[in-house]
């Protein structure tokens, strides 16, 4: 009180701003935590039509740059739309066998919009789908059919190599390979809702509709299968596990149909290995049968 008033309102401008500063520096520190300064992934959507096929629009997600014709990929989660259905003619590479489709290595998501991807009939011998160990593809309301692996290779719908692969609302239909015929998950996580497996054949071995196994315990975690809500029908294996054959790993079924199996044993589900976990619940395991005399 004893200061001029020019003293005293220096004195006060200088504790406001110093208020000032402190109220922005706790806002900061509050904000620290918050998503809203956490960097966030750019996605892309990558429409297949025109000059932009469905082969350079998974090299363009893979590679987050633009491949014949097709919209750049971005960092992140890349959506592939399907405006027509797809046949395709020849192999794009060898991943683990000759594959109609780049091997996918990065995270995806094909909306199907209830399109089909299809191999050609008459074309050579190639699986429709490969996932590699950094990939991560959903499928969502769409078709993979006629898929037909090369020589002794496995998985003709797709080959799950230790990535992830999530199907909603899709069919795998009239698909071969040599060990799952409609998929073969080795050391992946799988997840299969509101889906459809029928018409597989597992020409040599086993599990017609999907096998699962690991071949390398070190390099992979846990290889898990989740199904929920889907149908298994009208699958054959030349051995064992007509519609379902697994061999290590966790395998859980919820709310779903396995039916018209066909193998040398276990047409329906085959289970095999110690360190196998298997759960299902509210399912239906109904009318599958034997190719000749096997049991079981």
């Amino acid at each position: 009180r004893d200061l001029s008033r020019t003293a005293r309102q220096r004195i006060r401008s200088a504790v406001g701003r110093r208020r000032s500063a402190l109220a922005a520096a706790a806002l900061m520190l509050a904000l620290a935590g918050s998503p809203l300064l956490v960097p966030t992934a750019r996605a892309a959507t990558i429409t297949v039509s025109g000059g932009c096929s469905l082969v350079a629009a998974i090299q363009s997600a893979n590679s987050n740059t633009s491949v014949s014709g097709c919209a750049s990929g971005a960092p992140g989660l890349d959506t592939i739309e399907l405006t027509a259905d797809i046949t395709l003619t020849v192999a794009a590479g060898d991943f683990d066998g000759d594959t109609g489709l780049p091997a996918v290595t990065s995270e995806i998501v094909i909306e199907g919009n209830g399109h089909t991807i299809t191999r050609a009939g008459g074309a050579d011998e190639f699986r429709i789908l490969y996932v590699g160990e950094t990939g991560d593809l959903t499928l969502n309301d769409v078709t993979i059919s006629n898929g037909e692996a090369d020589s002794f290779d496995d998985g003709g719908g797709f080959l799950l190599r230790g990535g992830a692969l999530a199907l909603y609302n899709s069919t795998i239909s009239d698909n071969i390979g040599n060990d799952g015929g409609g998929g073969f998950n080795d050391g992946g996580n799988l997840t299969i809702t509101d889906s459809v497996f029928r018409g597989n054949y597992a020409r040599s071995d086993n599990g017609g509709g999907l096998n699962q196994t690991q071949s390398d315990d070190e390099d992979h975690p846990v290889v898990t299968t989740t199904i929920t809500n889907s149908l298994f029908e009208n699958n054959e294996a030349a051995n064992d596990g007509g519609a379902i054959f697994v061999e290590l790993g966790e395998l859980t079924v919820t709310d779903t149909t396995i039916s018209g199996g066909k193998a040398e044993a276990a047409p329906g589900i085959n289970i095999e290995g110690d360190e196998t976990t298997v759960t299902i619940t509210g399912s239906t395991i109904t009318n599958n049968g034997y190719t000749n005399t096997g049991g079981g």
